[in-house]
């Protein structure tokens, strides 16, 4: 078999290279497809993690942790708004209180509506500030055995019984609305002499157990991390 010169060889390789090598048109527009790629995961993993990202027509697109802050918000201001009644029955309660002293110690002259007014304004801020406490993470919470079992258990735990506590209040506000409903048909009024419409005061259960239940719906969210909140995560942590 005859070898081939070197200078055939050299002239083969140099061929081989020429005709392996891309274009520089090629080559560019490779790299831009490849920079595109990189564009869309980077858009994905911005839309995922909840930040602003426009869709190509520039209009802006809501994203699951953008909805589930505009949620909490207003979850938070109807929980302030029950905290905020809750106050002024207080004041109401310390108002009748102070009243009903003086007229008694004072002009031996008791009032009428003094503990019926007190007994509906308790009432009223037990539970329509109970949302509010629920959000500050000041109820009680027995956790000696759930303080020792790992932090994603611990997480998904949470989740359960913060779904628990949602269903039960919803029920609750449900079966209270019945209640009212059927009070209101009745006609059912107090036995004192101020004749108070008994749906008055007992609407103020349904409301606060919905209130409630809204509460343990965003604590859900919080849990999840859709949405991040201090008050909870600084609960958790007191609680390790």
């Amino acid at each position: 078999m005859n070898r081939a010169s070197p200078s055939c060889r050299k002239t083969s390789r140099s061929s081989f290279s020429m005709t392996s090598r891309r274009p520089h048109g090629q080559r560019s527009s490779h790299q831009s497809w490849k920079a595109g790629r990189a564009a869309h995961r980077t858009t994905r993993r911005l839309s995922l993690s909840g930040s602003g990202v426009s869709d190509p027509d520039g209009r802006s697109t809501m994203t699951l942790r953008q909805l589930g802050m505009l949620v909490d918000r207003m979850i938070a201001f109807l929980s302030m708004t029950g905290a905020v009644a809750a106050a002024a029955a207080l004041a109401i309660i310390a108002v009748s209180v102070m009243i009903e002293v003086i007229a008694r110690s004072v002009f031996n002259s008791p009032t009428l509506w003094a503990v019926e007014i007190s007994t509906y304004a308790i009432i009223a801020a037990g539970f329509l500030g109970s949302a509010f406490v629920l959000r500050r993470g000041r109820h009680l919470e027995i956790n000696l055995l759930t303080s020792r079992l790992p932090h994603s258990m611990q997480t998904w735990m949470g989740v359960i019984t913060d779904a628990c506590g949602a269903a039960f209040c919803f029920v609750v506000c449900l079966s209270g609305m019945r209640f009212v409903e059927l009070s209101q048909i009745m006609g059912a009024v107090s036995v004192s002499e101020l004749r108070v419409p008994l749906w008055i005061p007992q609407l103020t259960i349904p409301i606060g157990f919905a209130l409630l239940g809204l509460e343990f719906l965003s604590r859900i969210m919080v849990r999840l991390g859709v949405v991040a909140r201090r008050e909870l995560a600084d609960a958790a942590s007191s609680h390790a």
